[in-house]
């Protein structure tokens, strides 16, 4: 079945309030609007009516997606370094390797800096 429109989630939302806010009668209510095959379920209609009252929409909002790591200073000068000869022969699972290996690194000496200020206090 197709994703119901906003115009439509907008009916859906006010038949529901119209309806006493029965998930029951707000299905059959727009049986007659949508047709029968074509009416949202009960478990739509309260899907989309508990997303309204959390978010005071009814529109979809597209994922983000997968979180990017953040590119650090230190680790696009790690890069400026290499020189150009020594890139025709690193892949990408070898930069991949060596940014995490330069994190690592960079992670220890913080915590030993970490470790040095806590003593000397």
């Amino acid at each position: 079945m197709e994703r119901f429109t906003n115009k439509q989630r907008v009916q859906i939302v006010k038949t529901y309030h119209q309806n006493r806010e029965s998930g029951a009668e707000t299905v059959r209510r727009l049986r007659a609007v949508f047709g029968r095959n074509e009416a949202p379920n009960k478990s739509t209609v309260l899907r989309l009516i508990k997303k309204f009252e959390s978010t005071g929409s009814v529109a979809t909002v597209k994922s983000p997606g997968r979180n990017r790591t953040q590119r650090i200073a230190q680790q696009i000068a790690m890069l400026n370094s290499i020189s150009h000869e020594s890139l025709n022969y690193i892949n990408i699972k070898n930069l991949k390797c060596i940014l995490h290996n330069f994190e690592k690194r960079e992670m220890v000496n913080t915590q030993n800096t970490l470790l040095a200020d806590c003593c000397a206090a």
